[in-house]
């Protein structure tokens, strides 16, 4: 198969995998799952969708406290502290 062919297969998928999520969408609405402002949020996160590929994305995390247990951490010596 040629390149243009496997572009061609993939915006086909990407498409009809598009369209299964507009339809969840208005089930979700339907379903009273979305208000209509939250429905046209989501939808326009889906149109704007439409240049990009989807991408894995980790949720943002927060950096660890440093613990320092010598000069004291912070946390309770025992149960009863709690």
């Amino acid at each position: 198969m040629g390149r243009e062919n496997i572009r061609s297969i993939e915006k086909r998928d990407s498409d009809q995998l598009k369209l299964k999520k507009r339809k969840l969408l208005l089930e979700e609405l339907k379903l009273g799952v979305w208000t209509k402002a939250e429905y046209r949020v989501e939808l326009r996160k889906l149109l704007s969708d439409d240049a990009s590929q989807p991408t894995l994305q980790s949720p943002e995390r927060s950096v660890s406290p440093a613990w320092d247990i010598e000069n004291g951490d912070g946390l309770p010596d025992n149960d009863d502290d709690l």
